[in-house]
């Protein structure tokens, strides 16, 4: 099923981005918290902790004040500020560090290096925990989302639990400080990323069953055709985390280097022509 490769490249660049706050594209319902970076307004802002202001940004991110997230975000905030690599690595130091956490596209290249520079086992453990949480909104009928991003960027601080959450900034600390050092990437060969896919076919159509309904519903999404709605997407993103997450570390591994995109050394080039003899 060739034509997954759109939907699947689609899926997993929202999950190395669930950070950023895709949500913004259709208009977000004040009973929703914002998405996972909003809690940036809360740490890196210049207001006391305890101010109206803070409360305020902590809230809007799902978070309420003198909780165990709320400490889980200051801890990872206060580590990052101490750590040496910093004050070594980002120019400007902790200041720098801020302003780049409070631009979008700086922030988006930040985390985007960041984990292509991971082990394998804690890309694994950050795509597994992301993953957890958009499938839980793509088994709903995603109302008021637009696309994959939406769903990503409907993640917050606010619905995952404390242990999820002491998890995802374990991990988030990892992302921030390779990337300020420029740690190494585990370069992707062609022939890897072309297996894995291949794995996931496989994995996709055994999901399926051979279910002739389900399998037009897929392509209908893969191929992006006008007859496709959200709730499509929504079912077709659910059997592809499903997927993924199922498949081996390497072949998963594979799949999560190729979805950081142009801005990971990670990223395959396409392979060169066949020339005539």
């Amino acid at each position: 099923m060739k034509t997954m490769r759109c939907a699947l490249l689609a899926l997993t660049t929202a999950l190395a981005l669930a950070g950023h706050d895709a949500s913004g594209s259709v208009p977000r319902n004040e009973d929703t918290p914002a998405g996972l970076f909003a809690v940036l307004d809360y740490v890196v802002a210049p207001a006391e902790p305890t101010s109206a202001q803070s409360a305020v940004a902590l809230r809007e991110a799902g978070v309420e004040q003198e909780t165990i997230k709320a400490r889980i975000v200051e801890a990872w905030f206060y580590r990052l500020r101490a750590d040496p690599a910093v004050a070594v690595a980002v120019p400007g130091g902790v200041a720098g560090l801020e302003a780049r956490l409070r631009d979008e596209a700086a922030r988006e290249r930040l985390i985007r290096g960041g984990i292509a520079r991971l082990t394998p086992q804690d890309r694994s453990a950050y795509f597994t925990l992301l993953a957890k949480y958009m499938g839980r909104v793509a088994r709903s009928n995603c109302q008021g989302m637009a696309s994959v991003q939406d769903i990503a960027g409907s993640i917050s601080i606010g619905s995952m639990s404390d242990a999820d959450t002491a998890e995802y900034f374990t991990l988030l600390y990892r992302v921030v400080i390779r990337s300020v050092l420029a740690a190494p990437v585990t370069l992707l060969t062609p022939v890897a990323y072309e297996r894995a896919l291949q794995h996931l076919d496989d994995a996709v159509n055994a999901a399926l069953a051979g279910d002739p309904q389900s399998v037009a519903r897929l392509e209908r999404v893969t191929n992006g055709g006008p007859g496709a709605t959200m709730a499509d997407i929504c079912w077709a993103s659910a059997v592809l985390m499903r997927s993924t997450a199922a498949m081996s570390g390497p072949d998963r591994d594979a799949l999560l280097l190729y979805m950081l995109g142009e801005d990971a050394p990670a990223r395959p080039s396409a392979p060169e022509p066949a020339h005539a003899p």
